[in-house]
């Protein structure tokens, strides 16, 4: 595309972001603001459940073929699969907890940002902002 096209369709982008946010209201601008800190789902990151139980899954399995290999006793193997599989759901359990605060945290920096920048644009108070999340 020219420069001048899309000068003129960022010109227009940006009209229209401030029509919609001038014609929000206030339940909208706090839905708008929800759907800011959740974000979309990440299906290709590391943490993304249903790959993850199948991973823990078959590493249990593994876990239990070997131990039985190495103990030939069924009690014990059964126990120590139980107790590995307290310990990688509590490691999960603690990855995902922190993955889910340190995107809240970014989240809400950028939308601490926007706010900043909205209140320079707008120093009177004309435009009403949704309540702080936290």
């Amino acid at each position: 595309m020219h420069n001048d096209t899309e000068n003129a369709s960022e010109g227009r982008a940006e009209i229209l972001q401030e029509r919609l946010q001038a014609s929000m209201t206030p339940q909208r601008a706090a839905a708008q603001q929800a759907e800011d800190l959740a974000g979309v789902p990440d299906k290709d990151g590391a943490m993304y459940s249903p790959r993850v139980f199948v991973g823990i899954c078959l590493g249990m399995i593994a876990f239990a073929i070997f131990t039985y290999y190495q103990t030939g006793a069924l009690s014990t193997t059964l126990l120590r699969t139980i107790v590995a599989g307290i310990l990688l759901q509590s490691a999960y359990f603690v990855t995902v907890v922190y993955l889910v605060m340190r995107r809240v945290r970014a989240r809400s920096a950028v939308i601490r940002k926007r706010r900043a920048e909205e209140a320079e644009l707008h120093p009177e108070g004309t435009q009403s902002a949704p309540p702080e999340p936290f």
